[in-house]
């Protein structure tokens, strides 16, 4: 049986649907690019200068300290450096902790590479509960 599912286009910097088997690989593969790509809102902590502190609509109904997506928008206008690589890494190990807390999978790990002049690419390691892993890279522009 096949499913629409996520798919991350590194050129356009867009997710894009596809049609895919039903397999967890499948679920995960679009779990993990729903929660690094999609914007997560930002604080007025985190983002005095600006109004506009975007945020995913289906928020709403989490609770407050809860939400779905990362705050990875927050670092593309920022000189591409080792420390700003870093603080991605971060973020983005922080929007993909929900699948272990929930019971999804037993671990995952986040490595964040520079790729210069303006890219970073994600290397995403996640142990299934059974102890298969997966392996996921995604690249993003940093533009």
């Amino acid at each position: 049986m096949t499913v629409l599912a996520l798919s991350w286009n590194a050129d356009t910097q867009q997710a894009e649907l596809i049609e895919a088997d039903d397999t967890l690989e499948t679920w995960l593969r679009s779990a993990v690019i729903m929660s690094l790509f999609t914007d997560g809102r930002a604080t007025e902590d985190e983002e005095p200068e600006i109004t506009e502190r975007r945020g995913y609509w289906g928020d709403i109904e989490l609770d407050d300290d809860d939400s779905l997506g990362s705050k990875l928008w927050l670092h593309r206008r920022s000189k591409l450096t080792n420390d700003v690589a870093n603080q991605v890494q971060d973020e983005a190990q922080t929007a993909l902790d929900w699948l272990v807390e929930d019971s999804h999978v037993s671990s995952l790990a986040v490595t964040v590479e520079r790729q210069p002049p303006d890219r970073l690419a994600y290397q995403i390691d996640i142990t299934l509960l059974d102890g298969e892993t997966l392996n996921m890279t995604l690249e993003q522009g940093q533009s």
